[in-house]
């Protein structure tokens, strides 16, 4: 699995869904309530996050949607991965 093409898709899939603030980083995503981290998807689809407990409710509320949207991402690429390479015959329809 390429893991820029994996960190990318997920900052664009979060950064629309989320209320919280999302940054793109060089390894990992951060998600953000206000000035903590409270979740970390880092460029294998490993998952940190906050033990803190006035972020439980938001924790538990986003750790099943990033837990899913890691897992379809992971499964989207892969499927690329092994996907034969598109030739012009692909791409002359009839």
């Amino acid at each position: 699995m390429n893991e820029k093409k994996f960190l990318q898709q997920m900052y664009t899939k979060l950064e629309n869904q989320l209320e919280q603030e999302v940054k793109l980083a060089d390894d990992s995503i951060e998600i953000s309530e206000g000035d903590k981290v409270i979740f970390r998807v880092d460029s294998k689809g490993d998952m940190l996050y906050s033990a803190d407990k006035q972020f439980s409710n938001i924790v538990n509320k986003l750790h099943g949607k990033i837990e899913n949207d890691v897992r379809n991402t992971k499964e989207f690429l892969k499927v690329m991965d092994n996907s034969p390479e598109l030739t012009a015959v692909d791409l002359n329809a009839p």
